[in-house]
C-alpha cells in the first residue's frame, strides 16, 4: 500500500505515530507524512528546520515532508496559531498534489483541525481514510479552560462543530481507549459502527523480561515519564512531594512540555529537595531508568477528559513490568485495578498520592516484584504490539479494496 500520514507532530520528537509509520515500512508499505516543524515542548521552531531547511526528508524509509507552522510559544494566541498555520499549510500543500495514495492515516492528536488536510486530500481522490485517536475534541480544550459555558462557550461551540465536521468525514476510527466510544457516539453523533477500541502498545525496547528482578535499593526511586503539561498535573505530583519527609524517597520527573519551567519554579519554591526534573531523554535511555524505578507515576488533571483517556504511558509502564501509582480518571485507573498492579488515589489528590508513595516504598523486595509481574502479564495479554499491527494493517487493506 501507499499510505499518507497527516500529523502535524512527528520526528525528531518522539510520538507513537513514528513507530507506527516505521512499523508500516517495515511491513512493505510506502509510507509518506505531511507533518509540521518541530517544536513541541520549547515552543521554539529547531534551528534546523528555520527559513525552509529539511522541509523534505526521509527517515528510517519514511518519506518526510514538512510544511510550515507557527511555533508554539507561550500563551493561548500563539497557540491558536499555531494550531490554524499548520492546518492552512498542510491544506494548502495538498491541493497541489496528485492522485498517488492508496489510503490516510490521521494521527488523532490536538489539534483536530491537523486532520483536514488528510480529509481533503481523500474528498480530491476519493480515498478512505482512517484516524487512530488518542485525544478528544473539543473536550480536550477544558485542559486550557475552554469550557462549554461561561464565557468561552461561543470558542467551545465552534470546535464542537469543527470536530464534529471532522470526525463524521473519516471512514474509521480506532480509539486508544474504550470510554472514547460512547463520547463519539452521544456527543460527536459517530456512528458505532465506525468505530473501535485498539489500545496504545508499547514500542519493543520497554518490554520486560518475565524473569526481570526489581532491585529493592536504600533510596526508593519513583519516575514520572512523558509529556509536561497541564493536563498531566504534575503540580499534584509536587505536592505530593512535600508531604513526604522521608530521605529515601525520590521523585524523577522525564520529559518536556509547556508546564516544565512553571514545573521547576513551584518545586524551587517549596524548597523541594526530593524532586528532580531530568528533561527529555532517549527512549533507550528511559528503558534503563524504568528498570531502576521502584514504581512509576501516572497523573491526570480531575476533568471529564481524565475520565475518558488512557495515556500511552499506561502500556509503556506496564511493559516495562513496573507497579504503578495512578492518579488519574476512570478510563486508566480502571486498567490498573484489573491488572492489580499498582495502587489508585483520586485525581488531583497530593495526600493520597504521598501516602500511595510511602506504601510502596515501604513493601519489601517479593511485594513489589509481585505488583510488576502482574503489571508485565497484562501488558502481554492486552497490549500485544503484534495484534497492534495486525489489526491496523488488516483495516488499511480493507479500506483500500473499498477504492476500487
Amino acid at each position: 500500500m501507499k499510505i499518507l500520514v497527516i500529523s502535524q507532530q512527528y520526528w525528531p520528537e518522539n510520538w507513537r505515530i513514528v513507530d507506527i509509520c516505521e512499523e508500516l515500512v517495515k511491513e512493505g508499505n510506502s509510507v509518506t507524512v505531511i507533518c509540521g516543524l518541530p517544536n513541541y515542548g520549547t515552543g521554539i521552531i529547531l534551528p534546523e528546520y528555520e527559513k525552509g531547511k529539511n522541509r523534505k526528508q526521509v527517515h528510517n524509509g519514511v518519506q518526510i515532508i514538512r510544511c510550515y507552522e507557527h511555533g508554539r510559544g507561550k500563551g493561548p494566541v500563539n497557540l491558536f496559531i499555531n494550531y490554524q498555520s499548520f492546518k492552512n499549510s498542510s491544506c494548502r500543500y495538498v491541493r497541489k498534489m496528485n492522485d498517488e495514495f492508496d489510503v490516510v492515516i490521521l494521527n488523532g492528536l490536538s489539534p483536530i483541525v491537523q486532520s483536514k488536510a488528510g480529509i481533503l486530500y481523500c474528498q480530491k481522490f476519493h480515498k478512505k481514510c482512517l484516524m487512530y485517536c488518542m485525544d478528544l475534541w473539543p473536550i480536550s480544550l477544558s485542559v486550557g479552560k475552554i469550557t462549554n459555558h461561561g464565557i468561552a462557550k461561543p470558542i467551545y461551540d465552534h470546535y464542537l462543530k469543527v470536530s464534529k465536521r471532522i470526525y463524521s468525514s473519516c471512514d474509521y476510527i480506532f480509539v486508544s481507549s474504550e470510554p472514547f466510544i460512547s463520547y463519539f457516539s452521544n456527543v460527536l453523533f459517530v456512528k458505532k459502527d465506525k468505530l473501535e477500541y485498539l489500545p496504545q502498545y508499547s514500542e519493543d525496547v520497554f518490554l520486560a523480561s518475565e524473569h526481570q528482578e526489581i532491585e529493592h535499593k536504600t533510596l526508593h526511586n519513583f519516575v514520572f515519564a512523558g509529556n509536561v503539561g497541564k493536563a498531566q498535573d504534575i503540580k499534584t505530583i509536587i505536592k505530593a512531594a512535600s508531604l513526604i519527609s522521608r530521605a529515601d524517597i525520590s521523585i524523577h520527573i522525564y520529559g518536556d512540555g509547556s508546564e516544565l519551567a512553571n514545573s521547576k519554579k513551584m518545586a524551587a519554591d517549596l524548597s523541594l529537595t526530593n524532586i528532580v526534573f531530568h528533561g527529555r531523554v532517549s527512549m533507550e535511555t528511559m528503558a534503563k531508568i524504568y528498570k531502576n524505578a521502584d514504581a512509576m507515576l501516572l497523573t491526570l488533571v480531575d476533568s471529564e477528559l481524565s475520565n475518558l483517556v488512557v495515556p500511552g504511558k499506561v502500556q509503556t509502564y506496564m511493559a516495562a513490568g513496573k507497579p504503578i501509582i495512578c492518579a488519574a480518571g476512570r478510563a486508566s485507573s480502571d486498567i490498573i485495578r484489573e491488572a492489580n498492579c499498582g495502587i489508585c488515589v483520586s485525581p488531583g489528590d497530593p495526600i493520597g498520592l504521598s501516602k500511595a508513595i510511602i506504601k510502596l516504598a515501604s513493601l519489601n523486595k517479593d511485594e513489589l516484584a509481585e505488583y510488576g509481574e502482574r503489571s508485565f502479564l497484562y501488558s502481554k495479554e492486552h497490549f500485544s504490539r503484534s495484534g497492534f499491527f495486525a489489526r491496523l494493517s488488516s483495516k488499511l487493506n480493507e479500506l483500500t479494496q473499498q477504492n476500487k
